[in-house]
């Protein structure tokens, strides 16, 4: 969600946090149900909604009472998850993409503009999504590309992932 260019924070006795040019995610759940009674064609095409990604599925993927322990091959997955957040959070700078990239990703939003008949939704419930669908594939491709990597510079086919993962998305995402 959009947010200010800093956001500042002072405690009585920590100091003084500071945040510049934040940007906030959510990743949330809840019930189709839920949904139909809260959502109408006005809040979804509103600021909150249309910066948002919907994923649906009809059912859950497995049904579990309790989370089974971890097994020596998974607590390894864990650690390396961990010791990659711990690489993550010591990048810093701007995030590059190559020019080749830079012009796929033109050639896509000028293909999407001109042809929205091809789109993987038609409903109308999507237009204020699809009018920021550009940000969201560069939301969807950084966390693919960092959750792999910690180069500064995302490869065109990360893009084009996160396109197809979108394009799947947006079949139920209305």
């Amino acid at each position: 969600y959009d947010c200010n260019e800093s956001y500042e924070y002072v405690t009585l006795t920590r100091g003084r946090d500071r945040i510049r040019r934040l940007c906030l995610n959510f990743l949330a759940g809840t019930t189709p149900d839920f949904m139909n009674n809260t959502f109408d064609d006005k809040l979804l095409n509103q600021g909150f909604s249309s910066r948002t990604i919907y994923a649906f599925a009809q059912k859950n993927r497995k049904t579990v009472f309790f989370r089974p322990n971890l097994d020596a091959g998974v607590a390894q997955y864990k650690k390396d998850i961990l010791e990659h957040i711990k690489k993550l959070s010591m990048l810093y700078g701007q995030v590059k993409i190559s020019p080749e990239t830079a012009a796929y990703l033109q050639a896509w939003a000028e293909n999407d503009a001109a042809s929205p008949q091809s789109r993987s939704s038609k409903s109308t419930k999507l237009e204020a999504y699809y009018a920021r669908k550009n940000i969201h594939i560069m939301k969807v491709a950084m966390a693919l590309h960092f959750g792999e990597s910690t180069s500064m510079e995302i490869p065109l086919e990360t893009f084009k992932r996160a396109i197809e993962i979108l394009d799947n998305e947006e079949k139920t995402m209305h």
